[in-house]
């Protein structure tokens, strides 16, 4: 038995060493080239694994690895009798690195991510740093090199304007705007209100027409790019262009402002007091009684447009969630001349509350002449009316005895600039009760000429109020026509409501005394007014 000297030299066969191959299970047929299953170099240079299997070393070149690249290389390989020829030297067999190729593929991939992120984070930085050396260079000082628009800077002649015009000759019961503070505070006021407020100031006292357009078209161009804009200097802003257009015959414009600021309104929370608002609970006494007059002075609009087109307002002004506003310039604590300090619109608009049920009641034709006599919600309105003489101050509200009183008041006394003031706000308050008590029984007043002067039915105490509160208008009127209807063109109505009930008087089959007589003379003198070119009329 011959002896196999290669076996023994070499061992058992389940102890040689396996031979080194390059082998693929997928291999193809063609011999040119072959596959070879290796794992992404490790970043040394050279990588030891590709140098050992004698494969072109594939290094990185600092980026990330992309992981859609396959590791499967394809090299070509001459076929050569030496390379088909199996290996003969003993080595050790390299060891599975697929679960390595795995970890080296994740840490890959975790590189990358933090290379992008910080990436991302330096030049979110330079952005900054950018940004704050252009800040740097902009600012010289605390000054910015950027300049407003020349049309928005205030100057002084600007302020001369406005101070002329905030005297006791233009003053206004609904000018939400404080007169002494606005003009301490002038320079530092939004550029709205201030171009709004010298648009009217111009126009008020007649300026160069140049100068009133100017500051007109100034004022609504800004006005028309910032009315979207929820801010209360521009709700400001848009109720008093709204005003100043409608009395200057443009209602169809006024009503857009009109609308914008109902909105702002309702936005800015001006329905509702300050007090009960948590987000305004930080603003000061005087800037919560800002808010409160500029909400009565909306609400005192909308009830005039109400009673204007005898219809129904859909929105949120209905009733008083308010507290009463406070006059200009008064502390809570002190009297002004004998008056609470409350701010008069705030008693109109509760006269006012009265006169559009009224308008409303009888804007509905009754069924028979029963319902006229005898109308119970007129009734009620009547009750209602009458409690408002306990709300309302007793001096803001005259009686025919008080006539001449507070004529001699207004043109006899040595304080005439400040007495003036209280002047206006008993005349708009008295002129708006009496209204309303006209109003009230006008249907029983226009039934009683059609009676005979022995009826039953006829109202003797009816027609005695309605003329007597028509002769008050009437002499209030005569008055201050040259004062009253430039800064308050709306109570014109009320003026009309006298003119009505003295006409009815005059086909009233009464008894011709003497004070019929002036009466009549007087009703056409009323009549007379309204044509005059001085009395700024709204419609």
């Amino acid at each position: 038995m011959e002896t196999d000297w290669t076996t023994l030299l070499s061992g058992p066969e389940s102890e040689s060493p396996p031979v080194q191959q390059q082998f693929n299970p997928q291999q193809e047929p063609d011999q040119q080239q072959q596959q070879i299953l290796r794992k992404k170099c490790d970043r040394l240079l050279p990588c030891t694994r590709c140098v050992k299997r004698k494969v072109s070393c594939c290094t990185y070149r600092g980026g990330a690895v992309d992981p859609n690249v396959s590791e499967v290389t394809r090299i070509p390989v001459h076929s050569s009798p030496e390379a088909e020829a199996p290996s003969v030297t003993s080595s050790p067999a390299p060891p599975s690195d697929s679960s390595l190729a795995q970890e080296v593929r994740a840490i890959s991939q975790r590189l990358a991510a933090l290379e992008a992120n910080v990436a991302t984070i330096m030049r979110q930085q330079q952005e900054i740093q950018q940004q704050q050396q252009q800040q740097q260079q902009q600012q010289v000082y605390g000054m910015s090199w950027q300049l407003e628009d020349p049309d928005l800077q205030p100057t002084m002649s600007d302020w001369v304007i406005l101070m002329q015009y905030l005297s006791h000759r233009n003053y206004n019961v609904l000018n939400f705007l404080g007169g002494r503070n606005f003009l301490d505070t002038f320079f530092y006021e939004p550029a709205t209100i201030r171009l709004t407020f010298l648009a009217i100031a111009s126009h008020r006292q007649q300026l160069p027409a140049i100068v009133c357009l100017s500051y007109y078209k100034r004022a609504t161009k800004l006005l028309l790019r910032e009315m979207e804009k929820p801010l209360f200097s521009t709700f400001q802003s848009l109720l008093l262009m709204a005003s100043f257009t409608v009395f200057n015959g443009q209602p169809y414009l006024g009503e857009r402002y009109f609308k914008q600021a109902c909105h702002q309104a309702v936005f800015l929370r001006l329905i509702d007091d300050p007090d009960v608002v948590p987000h305004l609970a930080n603003l000061t006494h005087a800037q919560k009684e800002e808010r409160r007059i500029a909400y009565f002075s909306l609400s005192h609009s909308v009830k005039m447009v109400q009673i204007a087109v005898s219809q129904e307002i859909p929105g949120p002004f209905q009733g008083n969630r308010v507290k009463f506003a406070s006059r200009h310039g008064v502390s809570a604590s002190e009297v002004y001349f004998g008056q609470p300090p409350v701010a008069t619109v705030c008693y109109l608009c509760l006269l006012l509350d009265v006169v559009h049920p009224i308008v409303m009641a009888h804007a509905k034709a009754p069924d028979s002449v029963e319902k006229v006599l005898n109308n119970p919600p007129i009734q009620v309105l009547h009750q209602r009316l009458l409690s408002l003489l306990y709300q309302i101050p007793m001096s803001l509200i005259l009686q025919s005895d008080d006539l001449f009183a507070i004529n001699s008041l207004a043109n006899f006394t040595s304080d005439y600039n400040r007495n003036f003031v209280q002047v206006i706000d008993v005349v708009l308050c008295t002129i708006t009760f009496h209204a309303a008590n006209c109003a009230l029984y006008r249907p029983q007043f226009y039934l009683s000429g059609f009676l005979e002067l022995d009826s039953p039915h006829l109202i003797l105490a009816a027609i005695d109020a309605c003329v007597s509160s028509a002769r008050i208008i009437a002499h209030l009127a005569s008055w201050f026509r040259a004062t009253l209807w430039n800064e308050h063109s709306f109570y014109a109505m009320m003026l009309f409501e006298a003119v009505i009930d003295h006409i009815a008087n005059m086909i009233t089959p009464l008894e011709m005394e003497m004070d019929m007589m002036g009466q009549y003379v007087l009703g056409f003198k009323v009549m007379s007014l309204v044509e005059e070119d001085e009395i700024q009329k709204p419609f």
